[in-house]
Parts: C-alpha cells; sequence; structure tokens
C-alpha cells in the first residue's frame, strides 16, 4: 500500500479512536449530569415535605421518573443487575409520588429514598456530587433514612410537627460500598 494511504488510513482510524473516546466521555457527561439533575429533584421534594408542603412534589416526581428511566437507559449495560433494578423501583416509586395526600405520598418518598441510597451505595457517587456533600438522616419513628444535601436536620417524614426528629447517619459518601464510577 502507498504511503499516502497508510497516513489516510491511519488519520482515519485515529479519529474514530478518538471519536470513540469522545462519546464515551460525552456518556459519562450524560450520565453524570442525570444523575446531578435526579438528586435536585429529589431535593426539591424532599424540602417540600419537610415543610408539609405538596407544592411542586408532583413536578419534581414526573421529572425524576424521566431522569431514572434515562438514566437505566443509558448505563443498563455497565451496571449490575441489582443496580438495574434499584434504577426501576426508583422509577416506580417516584411516580407514585405523583398523587394522594400528604401521608401517602411521605410513604412512597420513604421507599424512593432507600431505593435511591441503596443505588448510590451499590454504585458510587458521580463525578458530578463529589463536591457536594451529600448526607443520610435516619428517623426511628418513621423508620426511614432520607439523604440531604447539607447536614441540617429536616424530616421529611414528619414535617413541621418533628422537623428535627432523627439522626445524621452520615455522609453517603462514606457509605458506598463498591463503586462502578467509571460508568
Amino acid at each position: 500500500m502507498p504511503k499516502k494511504r497508510w497516513g489516510v488510513l491511519l488519520i482515519v482510524l485515529g479519529g474514530l479512536l478518538l471519536g470513540g473516546q469522545t462519546a464515551r466521555g460525552q456518556e459519562n457527561s450524560s450520565y453524570n449530569g442525570k444523575i446531578a439533575a435526579l438528586m435536585q429533584h429529589y431535593f426539591n421534594i424532599q424540602r417540600a415535605l419537610s415543610k408539609d408542603s405538596l407544592q411542586g412534589v408532583a413536578k419534581n416526581a414526573r421529572a425524576l421518573v424521566k431522569q431514572a428511566q434515562e438514566i437505566r437507559l443509558l448505563v443498563a449495560d455497565r451496571i449490575p443487575a441489582a443496580a438495574k433494578r434499584k434504577l426501576q423501583y426508583i422509577k416506580k416509586s417516584a411516580g407514585a409520588l405523583r398523587g394522594g395526600d400528604i401521608t401517602a405520598i411521605r410513604r412512597n418518598f420513604k421507599i424512593l429514598s432507600e431505593e435511591l441510597i441503596e443505588f448510590m451505595e451499590m454504585v458510587g457517587v458521580p463525578d458530578s456530587l463529589k463536591s457536594t456533600s451529600l448526607y443520610v438522616f435516619y428517623c426511628p419513628q418513621a423508620d426511614g433514612r432520607w439523604i440531604q444535601p447539607d447536614p441540617e436536620l429536616a424530616n421529611p417524614f414528619y414535617g413541621k410537627l418533628m422537623l428535627k426528629s432523627g439522626h445524621l447517619e452520615g455522609p453517603l459518601q462514606g457509605k458506598v460500598t463498591a463503586a462502578y464510577n467509571g460508568l
């Protein structure tokens, strides 16, 4: 093969290889962005419930369902089956937050929170959230855990009635047992 063709072939192959790396980088960036968006919707729901409000809960729940589905499709081939199931449960329990009275929504938020904590413990905290502190709290009266972006207790299960009930278990980053953070 003439030298000129080898040069063209090498340029084309190099472009394909770099393009593949770029696509993986874009996919990672997309995953990180989707997890960050999912968590923001979760935090909006947590704040509303801690204030005994349902304002914005249905809207954020719909967005959370969408993010969970997109994340599941994006990383389904690179995470353990248990983590895929957790994403499905997150989607289902977030969907249950779209209607009903505050008691039912809080009960479903408890389920959503547990699934989300377990998912993050399985796959690790993504790069997009590493600079954000994520705190896990536990309320013994509700027998439930939840995540907050700040260490000041704001109980979503009882709201104003027992806003400071519960205790800090610790940062989520410290609870991660396995990391598939190469996502």
